[in-house]
């Protein structure tokens, strides 16, 4: 299978979402799938032959430069989607799901959206991005939700526009010493993320 996999995941990070994003990536990988992994960074090194990396310039967390962040990614999904036509694109679910939904609709590519925490019900300009995203998808004909525990597919399942939804849960952790060494440890202020976003 050949998987498009949209994160917008510093990866040169050494915990968080970024180590568990490389491992899920290259588990895949070793399973036999032919993994892009369109991210902001390219430091990060992959382990196997299947697994590359796809660079989209992240410009910061902030409003303006989500747009244009978004505005970019679209480019770059749509050049991966005319070069390699995959089977599925699977989004880590953020504030460029969006873009991820409406390229999807256009393309015919199925979507599967990573669930990787609950929104917090807050009233936020990065919230209301995600949840136009997710109300976005009554556009497609079915969506595929993964998550690490049940109570993340009941809370985001009422969000969604799309009727026809699946949700899978996966197997959380991550062997950080498989990445010991795989890159240089960066603090999130550098990329000009929040402490706890």
């Amino acid at each position: 299978m050949r998987i498009l996999y949209d994160s917008l995941v510093e990866l040169e990070l050494n915990d968080g979402h970024a180590l568990h994003t490389r491992q899920l990536c290259e588990v895949l990988a070793e399973q036999g799938n032919a993994i892009d992994l369109v991210c902001p960074r390219n430091k990060y090194t992959p382990i196997s032959s299947n697994l590359s990396i796809v660079p989209c310039r992240f410009f910061g967390y902030s409003k303006p430069r989500l747009h244009a962040y978004r505005i970019l990614l679209s480019r770059v999904l749509e050049r991966q989607i005319a070069a390699h036509r995959p089977d599925v694109i699977v989004h880590k679910l953020s504030q460029s799901l969006p873009t991820v939904v409406s390229l999807a609709r256009r393309t015919g590519v199925p979507l599967a959206i990573e669930l990787n925490g609950a929104l917090d019900g807050v009233d936020s300009w990065d919230e209301n991005m995600i949840r136009r995203g997710l109300r976005a998808t009554r556009n497609l004909s079915r969506v595929l939700l993964i998550g690490v525990s049940p109570e993340l597919g009941d809370r985001t399942r009422p969000l969604l526009g799309c009727r026809d939804v699946e949700y899978r849960m996966f197997e959380n952790g991550v062997d950080s010493a498989l990445f010991s060494s795989a890159t240089s440890t960066r603090n999130r202020a550098e990329f000009g993320i929040p402490a706890d976003a």
